[in-house]
């Protein structure tokens, strides 16, 4: 593989920013919460990257989904529980939006197949 998918890109600079917020929050949710979030951010880009490298991409972008979903609900979780700003939320969320738009044409892509 040349250049790694857009999207892969994309989810890296993103993960780049999550790990530095994470890393702010309160000592009560940083092991826990940011932990979490931490690690569902690698393990979806980790799915990313192997769907880059396979012929049959269907249940790994499926995976990728379902992880992207968790990460959307934590981070929500995180807003409401004040370990991010509501500007940081927005922010968060519309970088999650892109990269699922990415993720949509993906699978749709895979499932022609």
């Amino acid at each position: 593989m040349a250049k790694p998918p857009v999207i892969i890109e994309k989810f890296y600079g993103f993960l780049t920013w999550l790990f530095e917020r994470t890393a702010q929050y309160p000592r009560a949710y940083r092991y826990s919460l940011g932990e979490k979030i931490q690690n569902t951010g690698i393990s979806f880009l980790e799915y990313l990257i192997s769907a880059a490298y396979q012929r049959n991409k269907k249940t790994i972008l499926a995976e990728a989904n379902r992880e992207l979903e968790i990460l959307r609900f934590l981070l929500r979780l995180s807003k409401d529980l004040r370990c991010i700003s509501a500007r940081q939320y927005e922010h968060a969320r519309r970088e999650c939006a892109e990269v699922g738009n990415q993720l949509g044409g993906w699978i749709k892509n895979a499932m022609k197949k």
